[in-house]
C-alpha cells in the first residue's frame, strides 16, 4: 500500500508530467511522421503498380490482338479462294492442305464443314465427330467470323476453334475452321506475361476462360483460385475497361479489366494487392526500429530535461517551508538566470504582498468587532422597551392580565439570547425560536394585526449562521411592509432551503406590504448595501439590513448577503444566501 501511495504521489510531481509530455509530443510527432510517410510510400507503390499493370495489360492486349486479326486475315484469305472455286472436294481439301502448314504451330487442324455436314479435312488419320461439326454448325450461325470454346474433343482434349462463314454472293457455301493448339497459344500468351506478380485471364463472350497465367501462392494457388474465380467472373461481367481495387474474401485485389475488339473477349489481369507490399513492409519495420531507438533517445532527454527543472524547484519548495512555518521575512534568493530566477522574485513579491494582506486582515477583524460591538449595543433599545411596558399596561387596562406572564415571559426569553455576548453563531432553530419571541411581542403590540408563517425543513434548523440575522429583516418587514394593514391582512412568510447542490442555504422574509418604488428601492439598496455609513436604528434592533449584509460578507465572502425585491402594493421579499455549515463543522 505504501508503494501504491509513494507512485501515486510521485505522478503528481511537475517531474514526472514534464517526462511524460515531453516524451508523449515528440513520440506522437514521431509516429504520425512515420505514419505519413509510410502510408506515402504505400500510396507511391500502388499507383507503380497500378501503371505496371496498365502497362502489362496493353502489351498483351497488343499480343492477343496480333494473333486473332493474323487468324481472322487466314480465314478471310482461305474463304475467300474456296468461295472461288467450284466448292469440290478435291479443290477444298487443296486448298486446305496449302494453308495448313503456314499456319502452324498455333493451329492443329484446319477443316470445311459443308451444310450437309459432310466435314472436308487435310488429314486422314483423324475425322471430326459429327457431334463436334454439329457443335460448331450451331454455334457459329450466321456472323462472319467466331470463336467457338474451349469445349471437349475425344481425339484433342480442350480446344478452341476460330471459324468463318464462306460466301459465295450472299450464299452460305460452308463453315471454314481453324482448331487452335490451347496449350501452344496460351504458352505464347504465358510468355508475353513477364511479371512474376500478376495473373491473366481471358475470357469469351460466355464468359469461360480460354487463356490463363495464373500466378497465386504456391502450394495454396488450385484452392485460393477456385475461390477466386467466381467472383471474378462476377466482376468481369459487370465491369468493362476499368482498373479498380476490389475486396474479395477479407484480401484486396488490384484488377484491370479490358475489352479487346475482336471475339468479344475480356482480358483481365489481377494481383493480390499485399504481394507487391514487401518493400513497403520493410520500410516498415525500419521505421518501427528507428521509432524505438528514438523513443529511447526522447525518454533519456526527457529525464534529464525533468531533472534540470525539478532540481530548483525542489530549492524552492525547502525555503517555502521555511517560509510556511511562519516567518514571513526570509526572501528566496537564486544565482540563475533563466526563468526560475523571475519565479522567485514573483514570490518574494507575493510575500511582500501577504504581509500586506495580514495587515490588513487586523483591520477587517477590527471592523468585525465593530460590527459586533455594534450589533450588541443594539440589542437593548429603550424604545422597545418602552412599547413592551405600555403593551403591557394596555392588557392591564382591558382586563387581560392573564397574558400578562406569557408577554414577560417573551420579553425574558429574548433578552436572555440577545444579550448572550459570547456567542457569535448560533444554530438556525435557536435563531427562530428567538424570533418567534420577538413576532410574538410585535404582535402583542400591534394587537395581532398580522400572521407570521414558517416553512422549514427539519433538517435546516441544525446548520450554523450569524446570530441576530433574521430579526432585523422582520423588523423591516413590519414597520415599513404591513404596518399599514388591516387587522388580519398582513402576512409575513419566513422560510428556507438548500442551494447550490446543498453548499448553500437561501433564506427569506416576503410580505404583502405596501412594496416599495423602483426609485426608493434602488435608493434603499444604495443607502443599506452600498453605503460605508451606518444604518439609523429603527425600534428594537438597529443592525439594520445593510449591518446584515456586510457582516455575512466579512465572514464567506462578496458572495453572500441579501438581495431585495420588491413591487408596490404586492410586497417586499429580502433573501439571505450563506453556506451550508453544519453544527458540527469549522466556522
Amino acid at each position: 500500500m505504501g508503494i501504491i501511495q509513494h507512485y501515486l504521489r510521485f505522478t503528481k510531481r511537475i517531474r514526472f508530467k514534464i517526462f511524460i509530455l515531453n516524451s508523449t509530443v515528440v513520440i506522437a510527432a514521431v509516429l504520425l511522421l512515420g505514419l505519413f510517410a509510410y502510408r506515402y510510400t504505400l500510396q507511391i507503390v500502388t499507383q507503380s503498380q497500378l501503371e505496371r499493370m496498365e502497362i502489362l495489360a496493353d502489351r498483351t492486349e497488343e499480343q492477343l490482338a496480333r494473333t486473332t486479326s493474323d487468324l481472322q486475315q487466314a480465314l478471310s484469305l482461305i474463304s475467300s479462294e474456296i468461295a472461288q472455286t467450284s466448292l469440290t472436294e478435291e479443290e477444298i481439301a487443296a486448298i486446305l492442305k496449302t494453308y495448313n502448314y503456314s499456319l502452324y504451330p498455333l493451329t492443329q487442324s484446319l477443316f470445311f464443314i459443308e451444310p450437309s455436314g459432310h466435314v472436308i479435312q487435310t488429314s486422314g488419320n483423324y475425322s471430326v465427330p459429327p457431334e463436334i461439326s454439329d457443335y460448331i454448325i450451331n454455334q457459329t450461325g450466321t456472323k462472319i467470323i467466331n470463336y467457338i470454346g474451349p469445349y471437349y474433343s475425344p481425339s484433342k482434349g480442350l480446344i478452341s476453334t476460330v471459324t468463318a462463314n464462306v460466301r459465295k454472293g450472299t450464299e452460305i457455301k460452308g463453315i471454314l475452321a481453324i482448331d487452335i493448339n490451347s496449350e501452344k497459344i496460351n504458352k505464347l500468351f504465358m510468355d508475353s506475361n513477364i511479371d512474376k506478380e500478376i495473373s491473366t485471364l481471358v475470357f469469351n463472350s460466355e464468359l469461360r476462360p480460354i487463356l490463363s497465367d495464373i500466378k497465386l501462392r504456391g502450394s495454396f494457388q488450385q484452392q485460393e483460385y477456385s475461390e477466386l474465380f467466381p467472383a471474378l467472373q462476377d466482376l468481369v461481367y459487370t465491369a468493362n475497361n476499368e482498373t479498380k481495387i476490389v475486396k474479395i474474401h477479407n484480401d484486396e485485389y488490384i484488377v484491370r479489366i479490358s475489352t479487346p475488339d475482336l471475339f468479344k473477349l475480356k482480358l483481365l489481369h489481377f494481383v493480390n494487392k499485399d504481394r507487391f507490399l514487401g518493400e513497403v513492409e520493410k520500410f516498415k519495420n525500419y521505421t518501427l526500429w528507428f521509432a524505438g531507438v528514438f523513443t529511447l533517445i526522447v525518454f533519456i532527454l526527457s529525464l534529464y530535461l525533468a531533472r534540470s527543472i525539478n532540481q530548483p524547484i525542489q530549492k524552492l519548495i525547502i525555503q517555502m517551508n521555511r517560509i510556511k512555518n511562519g516567518n514571513l521575512h526570509i526572501r528566496i534568493r537564486l544565482k540563475r538566470q533563466d526563468e526560475f530566477l523571475s519565479l522567485a522574485d514573483s514570490f518574494n513579491e507575493m510575500l511582500d504582498r501577504i504581509e500586506t494582506l495580514v495587515d490588513e486582515k487586523v483591520l477587517i477583524e477590527q471592523a468585525k468587532k465593530k460590527f459586533e460591538l455594534k450589533a450588541l449595543r443594539s440589542q437593548i433599545n429603550p424604545h422597545f422597551l418602552y412599547n413592551t411596558l405600555n403593551s403591557i399596561n394596555a392588557l392591564v387596562d382591558l382586563n387581560r392580565t392573564d397574558e400578562i406572564p406569557k408577554v414577560l415571559n417573551a420579553l425574558v426569553r429574548l433578552f436572555q439570547y440577545t444579550m448572550d455576548h459570547g456567542l457569535e453563531f448560533t444554530e438556525l432553530g435557536a435563531e427562530l425560536e428567538g424570533l418567534e419571541q420577538y413576532v410574538y411581542l410585535q404582535q402583542i403590540r400591534y394587537q395581532h394585526k398580522f400572521e407570521v408563517q414558517y416553512s422549514f425543513e427539519e433538517e435546516l434548523l441544525s446548520y450554523k449562521m450569524l446570530k441576530l440575522s433574521l430579526q432585523p429583516i422582520v423588523e423591516n418587514a413590519i414597520f415599513h411592509g404591513i404596518k399599514g394593514k388591516k387587522k388580519g391582512e398582513g402576512i409575513i412568510h419566513i422560510g428556507g432551503g438548500f442551494m447550490n447542490g446543498r453548499t448553500s442555504i437561501l433564506l427569506f422574509v416576503e410580505d404583502n406590504g405596501t412594496g416599495i418604488s423602483p426609485e426608493r428601492l434602488a435608493q434603499l439598496l444604495l443607502d443599506n448595501l452600498g453605503s460605508p455609513s451606518p444604518a439609523k436604528p429603527k425600534g428594537f434592533n438597529s443592525i439594520g439590513l445593510r449591518n446584515v449584509h456586510e457582516r455575512y460578507q466579512l465572514h464567506y465572502g462578496k458572495e453572500y448577503g441579501l438581495s431585495i425585491t420588491s413591487q408596490e402594493g404586492i410586497g417586499t421579499r429580502v433573501e439571505l444566501l450563506m453556506p451550508a455549515i453544519k453544527g458540527d463543522d469549522s466556522l
